[in-house]
């Protein structure tokens, strides 16, 4: 029988220890989940960080906000980010290629909203939702798609491949921008590119703005959705589209351009009756920021879009849309005591502290 030789032992020894200790990943998240799915995350972790530095300073700054992170069922979503609770979810029957770029687009919410944009939906007002929304996920796009072009140039090209046949466009905007403007050429070119596809627009349109209006219309909940916060253009490039003191657009007012806020007409069309159900029912004065931006209409493939996003099902009868405004305004009147309600008063704080969040990314 042959000798076995000390090197052996020394290998076997590893793996067991390989066995009992998980490896630390490269950029230090709070990893949740079973052994086999901390051990994935971590392959996924280091694959990004160690052949993408732009992207490691992304994972590094949501590890170090303390976001934890997950794999998880997420429906038809691929990753989801949630602000207020410091969460990445993955999807985790997705390739860990495509996870590689969804990694990188979720820690740029992250650092989004650790940068302060608000994640309170519905708190900024109409004008402001869209540019805001919009500028979150085209600028997470462009985010990724940057991070996965430079892990190709080192040798890893699988997670752009994956990304990059699924947003070609994109990334032919970003080569473009590169070659013009180097970095912040490249930057500022995939975040356009993500503004030419009008069925994203819809899709988001739908899922941040008109699908609640619709259901506030059906449940006549229209307390958590005040629409009153208004954002302006550099303050937006300051927390969304930029890199500590380094803004990949130059000018200020740069996202006040019509190209980055035009909406459906539909879309406006359930805004103005949603504002009007609102005045008729809470006396609140309607938002009228989104009056005067641009309006394009849907084509054959948005419209199905909005169709299938749920547009048409919470339609109420008339009759019955009449009795429950009269219901609301005697119940509003009742509550105008002469003497205030301080513990109903404070209940109602509480109420809209504790509203619902929607992730940042649910339509990814």
């Amino acid at each position: 029988m042959a000798k076995r030789k000390e090197s052996d032992f020394q290998a076997e020894a590893k793996n067991f220890l390989n066995g009992l200790f998980l490896k630390r990943p490269a950029v230090p998240f709070k990893l949740q989940g079973t052994r086999e799915e901390q051990k994935r995350m971590t392959m996924i972790i280091d694959e990004v960080a160690n052949n993408s530095p732009f992207a490691k300073e992304i994972l590094e700054k949501a590890a170090n906000a303390g976001y934890t992170l997950s794999l998880t069922h997420l429906g038809n979503a691929v990753g989801s980010t949630n602000g207020n609770a410091k969460t990445i979810m993955l999807q985790e029957s997705a390739s860990s290629e495509k996870l590689m770029s969804t990694l990188i687009h979720e820690s740029r919410h992250a650092q989004q909203y650790e940068n302060g944009v608000d994640y309170e939906f519905f708190s900024l007002n109409v004008k402001s939702e869209i540019m805001v929304r919009r500028a979150m996920e085209a600028d997470a796009c462009a985010c990724a798609a940057f991070g996965v072009t430079q892990m190709k140039e080192n040798g890893m090209g699988g997670a752009y491949f994956t990304y990059s046949d699924e947003k070609p466009d994109l990334f032919k905007s970003l080569e473009e921008g590169r070659k013009q403007g180097g970095d912040k050429g490249a930057l500022r070119g995939a975040f356009d590119a993500w503004y030419k596809d009008t069925n994203q627009k819809a899709a988001y349109e739908n899922l941040y703005l008109t699908q609640p209006m619709r259901r506030a219309e059906h449940d006549w909940n229209f307390m958590f959705m005040d629409f009153h916060k208004d954002v302006k253009s550099e303050d937006v490039i300051d927390k969304i589209c930029a890199f500590g003191d380094t803004r990949y657009f130059d000018g200020k007012d740069t996202l006040e351009d019509k190209k980055y806020l035009d909406i459906s007409e539909r879309t406006k069309e359930i805004a103005d009756k949603f504002f009007k159900l609102r005045e008729d029912m809470q006396f609140t004065k309607p938002d009228k920021s989104y009056e005067e931006l641009p309006t394009r209409q849907a084509s054959m493939s948005e419209s199905l879009t909005m169709v299938l996003n749920g547009f048409g099902e919470l339609d109420l009868p008339q009759e019955s849309k009449k009795e429950k405004i009269m219901e609301n305004k005697e119940r509003f009147m009742k509550a105008q005591a002469p003497k205030k309600n301080v513990s109903a008063l404070a209940r109602a704080a509480a109420m809209k502290k504790h509203c619902l969040l929607y992730t940042s990314d649910a339509a990814d």
